[in-house]
């Protein structure tokens, strides 16, 4: 039972804090810790050594006595940044803050090992998002949930159907709930972007109760039953972010009844980074590789079910001698010895990098099925526990394998692409920034 069907059933928006609906902020946490369990997916997000956390913490500290400074906040990843004209770029932000300024911008960055050099950034302003999440934590020591108006509707509800920490979770979520209200009245940024709304509820809320706008740009697949996007209380609009930056204008002409972003605002603004790699990369290294072998796929692990699907590639590489296998982990220590002759990891080039030059994409359920479509690369989506399925629209551009097929199957003759895709997923990023 996903979050979804708990709301429902139930009347969840009772449960409340000194007026703050406690499931509103909680319900994407749930959710991903119920997942995590489900697909046996790791949740540690962050390097756990001492050292590298300190480092982390000190990143960009002087800007913590600038913030009256910075007008827009970006609220980023450092894995999303990529070696552009020598310096590495946030691909979804950096030229955002360029149009509004960089002087004025603040990026606040995740990383979970080492963050980039300062020397090596092309964003001027970056802090660790460490030092935030220390001060909400501690925070969280002087909270007292006991006050939580009908808690144990959540907790015993919960407790029947999913195996979380439900009073842990409340505790943090109120404690960042607060940390940003106070910063926000504060400081008072004009402007937030993310791009991962269900990771950052808490201090979404407290920028909507500080009529601070916030916009969330599209970082994968937004399927139309997703749990994180859609909710039965899509009308408490201030638990959610103001606008939705999307790749293409699917999600704007078919827009799920319980979407959490009404249909004007949803905004397709385009990939920077798709277009860029489409026509500027250029790789010798794999241009040799496919000229040595007769065709090249790409296979994009995507966290989960990650032996299943190395074991049909395995069985794939078998099958097709004269066929390269590129694998692509979502983490770079999954995959550290040799396979086969015709199976190589190349962990330093980026997943569009690899598609420019692929024939095929073979995965699960991650969004490069869309991405590998804008590429014109044939999508073999392996559905193990109909994840495949779930995940990816049946009209993609590529077909479906089944586990139960998975031993007698072999790599089809590619058909011809039929319909521009560029006009269905993705729009050019040039064009909508002028």
């Amino acid at each position: 039972m996903n979050i979804i069907d708990l709301e429902k059933n139930h009347h969840l928006t009772d449960v409340n804090y000194k007026g703050i609906s406690v499931w509103m902020l909680i319900r994407s946490k749930i959710e991903l810790e119920n997942l995590s369990k489900v697909n046996n997916y790791s949740m540690q997000l962050r390097q756990a050594k001492v050292i590298p956390l300190i480092r982390g913490l000190l990143y960009g500290i002087c800007n913590i006595f600038r913030l009256k400074k910075f007008d827009f906040w970006f609220f980023s990843n450092n894995d999303k940044r990529f070696l552009i004209d020598k310096k590495l770029k946030d691909i979804y932000f950096d030229d955002i803050a360029d149009e509004l300024g960089q002087d004025n911008s603040l990026f606040i960055e995740y990383s979970k090992n080492n963050y980039t050099k300062r020397s090596d950034s092309y964003s001027r302003n970056t802090i660790s998002d460490l030092f935030f999440k220390l001060c909400s934590q501690f925070v969280s020591l002087f909270i007292n949930i006991n006050s939580t108006k009908q808690l144990s509707l959540i907790t015993d509800l919960i407790g029947d159907n999913m195996s979380v920490n439900i009073k842990r979770i409340v505790k943090l979520a109120l404690a960042e709930y607060l940390f940003y209200d106070l910063i926000f009245k504060i400081f008072r940024p004009k402007k937030i972007f993310l791009i991962c709304n269900y990771s950052k509820t808490p201090m979404i809320s407290a920028a909507r109760h500080n009529e601070i706008p916030v916009i969330e740009y599209q970082h994968g697949v937004i399927v139309k039953n997703d749990a994180f996007y859609n909710s039965h209380y899509n009308y408490m609009t201030k638990y959610f972010p103001n606008k939705l930056y999307t790749f293409g204008t699917d999600l704007l002409r078919d827009t799920p009844s319980l979407f959490i972003f009404e249909k004007l605002d949803i905004l397709p603004r385009g990939s920077y980074y798709l277009d860029y790699v489409s026509i500027n990369f250029k790789s010798s290294y794999i241009e040799k590789l496919k000229k040595e072998y007769r065709k090249v796929v790409c296979v994009a692990f995507s966290g989960s079910f990650f032996d299943d699907l190395l074991y049909f590639v395995k069985e794939l590489s078998i099958k097709h001698p004269d066929f390269i296998f590129i694998l692509k982990p979502k983490h770079k220590t999954e995959i550290l010895t040799p396979i086969a002759s015709n199976i190589i990891v190349l962990p330093e080039y980026h997943i569009y990098e690899i598609l420019k030059y692929s024939d095929y994409n073979l995965q699960i359920s991650s969004f490069v099925a869309y991405e590998a479509e804008y590429y014109g690369v044939y999508n073999i989506l392996f559905n193990v526990n109909g994840k495949a399925r779930m995940y990816i629209s049946s009209d993609i551009y590529g077909e479906f394998v089944e586990t139960s097929e998975s031993n007698f199957y072999n790599l089809p003759k590619i058909p011809k692409l039929k319909r521009q895709i560029e006009d269905k997923y993705f729009v050019n990023y040039e064009i909508n920034n002028n």
